[in-house]
């Protein structure tokens, strides 16, 4: 649980990793932290998010839509990964409602690839 920031093909990447989640609790802090981390980071951040494994409860996806201005304000592109069925759903209920773009990916190397497309 948590995140870094990779490297890839002379781009920096902020890698967030909800798999290791056990509990919505933790799945929360993770996202105070990130809203902390966007906030402070001067904008233009490419980020690859992971959830594959959890689902976002209710008060996870409240919470986001409550941060989605530091996210939105704070981003240049979002790639997600783990992002199937309804969960698939929900990200795009997340995006209209916020409009924060966040693209799923079936996997790392599609989405660190759209990343770095200008």
């Amino acid at each position: 649980m948590g995140y870094e920031w990779i490297e890839y093909k002379g781009k920096q990447i902020l890698y967030v990793d909800y798999s290791p989640c056990k509990t919505k609790e933790e799945m929360l802090a993770l996202l105070e932290e990130m809203a902390v981390v966007f906030d402070k980071s001067g904008g233009n951040v490419l980020s690859m998010t992971n959830f594959e494994g959890n689902y976002g409860s209710k008060e996870f996806m409240d919470r986001a839509r409550e941060l989605s201005g530091i996210f939105r304000r704070n981003r240049k592109k979002s790639a997600v990964l783990g992002v199937h069925g309804a969960k698939k759903v929900l990200l795009q209920a997340y995006t209209l409602l916020t409009r924060d773009n966040m693209v799923p990916f079936e996997s790392r190397e599609q989405a660190l690839e759209f990343l770095i497309r200008d």
